[in-house]
């Protein structure tokens, strides 16, 4: 994607050029300096597959983070995929200032809410569009979004106009902003370190594929400490906790709060839910949400549960005078504590009936349909443990013991790449092997998603059995069969 502008004593340059970060001033020509850039452009990555750009607020981003420039860096696969872009830029000048856009597929830039270049659809990176738009001095507010499909994929986005030769546009990105929503610039806050015991903890045993009610629960052990830490657990799966705390705001506005971990958590802000990033998935995704709060005391509930595989837990807010930040930092011993209760023996776990659903002994347990050469455990990326990887008319299966009259859960996560038929066979048979009951389960989503079903074993049922298949190619994680 490439992004120019054009204008009154700028030569066509990429609209980076013309970042405000640290920038001098020829003083014999009057042109704008470049000067390289801080991590102030803010990014949102989403993976998905579009013939033109989606509606982003309506996408959960993979991840965010922030860069010195617009770049397609943060992408972690070649196809199918998008970015937004968040920035602000600081003009030197006030005239008419022209953007352009490259890009391999679509792009769009927009300067303070106003589509500026429209770059959208299925292309390559030939042609270069342009727009203009009368700009005052100071700092404005910059959005970039992008798209790409398959084959090639490349973004320049530059800018042009008084005392601003064509250059790219991170190179006048302002080191004072907000991401998504730029505001005024104000001093941030500078960190400060937790009290010893602001946090209240509750830590719970049991095996969940979803928060579950704490308030149902007897906790195994309660206490206090520092921050959100998961060190009071005493086993490495199948465990849960519950957080109290009161953050004490240095002013009145916006807030927003994130949530980082493997497997499911969620906030709760003055008994409100800010951020749900509940169910089995890995640490990749960070979910945010954003709430208005008065300065002063407000309480605060942070959950989380893991299963199996690995396990962890971020907590970051940032607002008016607060830079983004371990939410921790800003917590206060002004409140009540959790009232202890006694240890109790841990819940009983309810067995996995589906053996190695993790993959982490490669394909042990499971039985090829066909041959071994279509199938294959690769290290999981978005997921927990291993992923198996079937393609090429691939098959495999397993089979476990079930007891008639019982109900039996199944649970995956997988998607696909291809657009060829790929599925999840969940069944239960009798001792002939002949079925009795099943359910099908097509996989079409390019991004990994939970994959449920529930089936009642029949009177003569005595054999469940989950079979994978893919003509394309298709990944599955964390799978079980539980009993319920």
């Amino acid at each position: 994607m490439l992004l120019d502008i054009l204008g009154p004593e700028i030569v066509r340059q990429p609209i980076s050029n013309l970042v405000a970060t640290s920038q001098g001033t020829n003083p014999d020509q009057g042109e704008i300096i470049p000067s390289p850039a801080e991590d102030d452009v803010h990014y949102e990555y989403y993976e998905g597959e579009w013939n033109n750009l989606p509606n982003f607020d309506s996408l959960t981003p993979v991840i965010t983070g922030r860069l010195p420039e617009i770049s397609l860096v943060p992408a972690t696969r070649d196809d199918f995929y998008a970015l937004r872009f968040t920035t602000q830029i600081e003009l030197p000048a006030t005239g008419a200032y022209t953007f352009y856009l490259k890009s391999d597929d679509g792009s769009e830039l927009m300067v303070n809410g106003q589509t500026v270049v429209n770059h959208d659809g299925l292309h390559n990176a030939r042609a270069t569009k342009s727009g203009t738009v009368n700009l005052a001095v100071g700092v404005h507010g910059i959005v970039v979004t992008f798209f790409e499909k398959t084959g090639s994929d490349s973004l320049l986005v530059q800018v042009e106009g008084p005392q601003v030769a064509r250059q790219a546009l991170s190179n006048l990105v302002s080191s004072s902003q907000v991401p998504v929503n730029p505001v005024v610039p104000v001093d941030p806050v500078e960190p400060v370190a937790p009290a010893d015991s602001s946090v209240f903890y509750e830590y719970f045993e049991g095996d969940w594929n979803l928060l579950p009610d704490f308030n149902a629960l007897t906790p195994v052990a309660t206490g206090q400490q520092a921050g959100f830490s998961l060190a009071p657990a005493t086993r490495d799966e199948r465990y849960g906790f519950r957080f109290t705390t009161r953050i004490d705001l240095p002013s009145a506005g916006e807030y927003t709060f994130y949530l980082k971990s493997d497997d499911g958590s969620k906030i709760k802000v003055n008994g409100q839910t800010v951020v749900d990033n509940d169910g089995l998935h890995g640490a990749r995704l960070t979910k945010s949400g954003s709430v208005s709060l008065g300065a002063g005391l407000h309480d605060v509930e942070v959950m989380f549960f893991e299963k199996t595989g690995r396990n962890s837990l971020l907590v970051e807010f940032e607002g008016p005078q607060t830079a983004r930040q371990a939410l921790s930092n800003f917590a206060t011993l002004q409140q009540a504590p959790v009232a202890s209760a006694p240890i109790v023996d841990p819940l009983p776990l309810v067995p996995n009936l589906l053996a190695n659903g993790q993959f982490d002994d490669q394909k042990t347990g499971w039985i090829d349909c066909a041959s071994d050469l279509y199938s294959s455990v690769e290290p999981g990326v978005q997921t927990t443990g291993n992923v198996l990887k079937i393609e090429n008319a691939g098959c495999l299966f397993q089979e476990f013991p079930v007891t008639a009259g019982n109900q039996y859960q199944f649970q995956c996560v997988a998607r696909v790449e291809g657009t060829q038929f790929s599925s999840i066979t969940y069944q239960i048979s009798d001792v002939s092997f002949n079925q009795l009951i099943a359910d099908e389960l097509v996989v079409d989503g390019t991004a990994f998603q939970s994959y449920t079903s529930t089936i009642t074993a029949p009177a003569s049922g005595v054999t469940g059995v989950v079979t994978f298949y893919s003509e394309d190619t298709m990944r599955v994680a964390n799978c079980t069969v539980e009993a319920l």
